[in-house]
């Protein structure tokens, strides 16, 4: 079995041309189950415990089921139960990294027909959208993604075309190329995905025909779809047990365990990351079988429930070790970087990674020289020591970072009234400058004389605002002087000159320097605008890095519950940050939450 298995494995999965990278599975990262305490382990004399003692503890410590945790969307929202904007999401069955270096998810026949609804959706969303730009295109996108028949317009086949002709791409679809191509792709998929379901079917119970779907995160490849009917024998031995009518449900989770503990041994998952996405089959089966037994727990009985418990715990192990992506040097939460990690939920408002328990305390002492320095910024305290941890809870304490946001809040209103005045002087000085003299343009960089007039036998010129204004100041001491002296004044500033040679009559002069006295006002206000928006970007920096250091102090609070650092009895940690946003006073705030959950040994379990 394993030659035929294991082979025909490997061949589909390679069907990418290489696109498994070799060695980027974790070894060894994950021994230990999922423990959700957070007393302190201390060593105590051993006291036997009653039956439903121990079977309430399994019940509140049970592990969830990470395989259900991560999620791919396209970023399309629908309305949800209650009428809120949710995004459409689908859970791949598995996450790696290709020898190209981009993402690829693994999908089988249970995910397909949601992944192809939510494919289909975004191109209706997308064709509603720029309904003008797709024109003719709009039915025969939607005929393929409907029908999964017939052709679509290829728009890169279409300008390659058009380049070899020596033909030039029309402006419009030049300049909505990438809603062309998007539009196709989603279309592509669609039809794809259509095919799929009707030559495989959405489920995968019991099947004769198992399909796979494999497809890169950022779309920038077609999908390849293949029927797995190899994997057909590997699910009915899953199905034979679970469907069996005279199996006690504690036989058939050692069962389960079995015939994982055979795959595993058989796919050899440690060798390669081809090995491990073929072996994320039967992980993800079991773990399906599992999870319907888990949906009445309470009423499982004790032994039976230690079996599920512990067999929980080490499918949990696997998926970490082999059915997510693994990084390197990345910052997934805080900013703070980590060597190693896995991450197993990654998205817009929540992040989870799991840490072995190496990283986990390196990250705690990162997490801890990050608050010091943070400390040092904020309290402008500075020393060579470390700060204790009650300092930095105190500091914590004295944070207000919202009592910021009433001053941001007047500092934006003031903003918006000077952006106001300031556009409406500089529209009223253009204007007066365009009636006055045809050809002198004030913009914000100056004033920019486009063509002479009559008596100006100079050529275009452009002028600084330092420039104007000096004219503006000569012009206002010419005018206060006497009439015998005006005229003999010559004017010294290069701006004053040009409009001397135009020989402007005085009403228009008077109105080119009433255009000068509003454009150099709206300058003014320019740089009291700019030392207002700094002055609003300073209090937004200080907001921010407060409300970075109570969030770092957070993580490095549950990080530091039940002595981590000092450890060794754990094998790593899955770490969370939620940021949801709430909307407080009619502001959105982002609040952050932060969960450590450990992963403990399997010594002695299954």
């Amino acid at each position: 079995m394993k030659s035929k298995v294991l082979a025909t494995v490997l061949a589909t999965v390679s069907i990418f041309q290489g696109t498994l990278a070799l060695g980027t599975t974790a070894q060894g990262v994950c021994k230990d189950g999922l423990c959700g305490s957070s007393f302190e382990q201390t060593k105590r004399p051993e006291v036997e415990k009653t039956p439903e003692v121990r079977k309430e503890e399994i019940l509140m410590n049970y592990p969830p089921n990470l395989g259900t945790m991560q999620e791919f969307g396209l970023g399309l929202k629908i309305a949800g139960p209650n009428g809120e904007l949710i995004e459409q999401t689908v859970k791949p069955d598995v996450h790696y990294r290709g020898e190209d270096g981009k993402e690829y998810f693994v999908f089988y026949n249970q995910n397909i027909e949601q992944l192809r609804n939510m494919f289909y959706n975004k191109l209706r969303k997308e064709i509603d959208e720029h309904w003008v730009v797709l024109g003719g295109q709009k039915n025969s996108l939607m005929r393929y993604a409907e029908e999964g028949k017939g052709s679509i317009f290829n728009f890169g086949d279409y300008i390659r075309g058009i380049s070899l002709l020596g033909f030039t791409l029309p402006y419009w679809m030049f300049s909505n190329k990438e809603t062309l191509h998007k539009s196709a792709l989603l279309a592509e998929y669609s039809a794809k995905l259509k095919n799929a379901l009707e030559e495989c079917g959405s489920t995968i119970d019991n099947t004769d025909s198992p399909c796979s779907v494999i497809m890169s995160k950022d779309l920038s490849k077609n999908a390849v779809i293949n029927p797995e009917s190899f994997l057909a024998e590997t699910e009915k031995n899953f199905y034979e047990v679970m469907s069996s009518k005279v199996l006690p449900y504690k036989t058939k989770v050692e069962k389960l365990n079995s015939m994982l503990d055979y795959y595993q041994k058989e796919m050899t998952p440690e060798a390669s990351n081809a090995n491990a996405v073929a072996f994320c089959f039967p992980l993800n089966r079991a773990s399906y079988y599992l999870s319907n037994l888990e949906k009445d727990l309470q009423h499982k009985d004790l032994e039976t429930l230690e079996a599920m418990n512990s067999l929980r715990k080490k499918i949990d192990r696997l998926f970490i070790e082999y059915r997510f992506i693994f990084e390197q040097n990345i910052a997934p939460i805080l900013g703070v970087k980590v060597d190693r990690c896995k991450v197993i939920v990654e998205r817009e408002d929540f992040t989870m990674m799991y840490l072995d328990r190496a990283e986990t305390k390196k990250f705690i002492q990162t997490v801890k020289r990050t608050l010091d320095t943070k400390f040092a910024n904020i309290a402008k305290t500075y020393s060579l020591e470390d700060v204790s941890s009650t300092d930095l809870i105190k500091l914590a304490e004295t944070l207000q970072p919202e009592s910021f946001q009433d001053m941001i809040d007047k500092m934006d209103e003031e903003i918006a009234q000077k952006n106001a005045d300031s556009s409406k002087l500089f529209v009223d000085s253009i204007g007066i400058a365009g009636r006055a003299v045809a050809g002198y343009a004030l913009n914000p960089s100056g004033l920019e004389i486009t063509k002479a007039i009559k008596g100006d036998v100079q050529g275009p010129e452009k002028f600084s605002p330092e420039e104007i204004k000096e004219c503006a100041e000569e012009e206002k001491r010419r005018t206060s002087t006497t009439k015998e002296n005006k005229d003999s004044i010559k004017s010294t500033s290069a701006v004053c000159q040009r409009i001397d040679s135009a020989k402007l009559d005085p009403m228009k002069r008077s109105d080119i320097f009433r255009a000068f006295d509003k454009y150099l006002e709206y300058t003014v206000m320019q740089s009291n605008l700019i030392r207002t928006k700094n002055k609003r970007q300073f209090l937004d920096n200080v907001k921010s890095n407060q409300e970075e250091y109570v969030n770092l102090l957070k993580v490095f609070i549950e990080l530091n519950r039940n002595n981590r650092a000092n450890r060794e009895d754990y094998d790593g940690t899955l770490i969370s940050e939620n940021r949801s946003k709430e909307t407080s006073d009619g502001r959105d705030r982002l609040l952050r939450e932060y969960f450590v959950r450990e992963i403990q040994r399997l010594d002695g379990v299954l």
